[in-house]
């Protein structure tokens, strides 16, 4: 079920005071799922598959390729800088 979750989905997960919260999937990184739990300015909280309850397919869900590949590399963000170094010559 984890593994299914995409960009939109409403996501139900435990926090460690044993209560229940629930919140949008915004975008997939190396420690979990980044979720919008609401808010004035949108509370973000991390998603693991530990504290994972269940999810709900959203209307609007779509693959999060960019998380996936950050999380998947995670120091690609520190090479496209040196890259960027490289290439612009700084």
């Amino acid at each position: 079920m984890y593994s299914e979750i995409q960009k939109g989905d409403m996501i139900y997960f435990s926090t460690p005071h044993t209560a229940q919260l629930k919140g949008k999937a915004v975008m997939k990184g190396p420690a979990g799922w980044v979720v919008n739990c609401g808010g004035r300015h949108g509370t973000p909280r991390v998603v693991s598959e530990r504290n994972y309850i269940k999810h709900n397919k959203g209307r609007n869900r779509k693959p999060d390729h960019l998380g996936e590949f950050l999380s998947k590399y995670p120091n690609s963000i520190e090479q496209v800088d040196i890259l960027k170094k490289d290439y612009l010559g700084q």
